[in-house]
């Protein structure tokens, strides 16, 4: 009976040993996870951090498309009214030429008219 407690207890420390060795291998183990999860936790923040400055810098983008658009109607819309103000001014000016014409050429048939020997009127 001693004989098989002598043997018991050996088998009994050669178990504890082995556990021991289980137990260190799973703490460490489970070391190098948690460094792995704190890696993967300051990546993760990392990555939240370039999300958020990404869309505030798309809103800011969008934003300032938009004014650009805007002012480029605004742009195109004044350079409509514009156009239109020099086409009536050319116009304005066309038929102020055209009348200026008809009195040059008046004159000149009354002078004509005068230089012949008539009133000229």
């Amino acid at each position: 009976m001693a004989r098989e407690q002598g043997v018991a207890e050996r088998q009994a420390r050669e178990e504890t040993v082995l556990l021991r060795g289980k137990v260190r291998r799973s703490e460490e183990q489970v070391m190098r996870q948690r460094e792995a999860c704190a890696g993967l936790e300051e990546r993760l923040s990392t990555c939240q951090t370039l999300l958020t400055e990404a869309e505030r810098d798309k809103v800011a983008l969008e934003a300032q498309r938009e004014k650009e658009v805007g002012d480029a109607q605004w742009t195109a819309e004044e350079a409509v009214n514009v156009a239109e103000r020099l086409r009536g001014s050319l116009e304005t000016a066309e038929q102020e030429r055209e009348a200026a014409r008809g009195a040059r050429d008046e004159v000149q048939r009354s002078m004509a008219a005068v230089l012949e020997g008539g009133d000229g009127l």
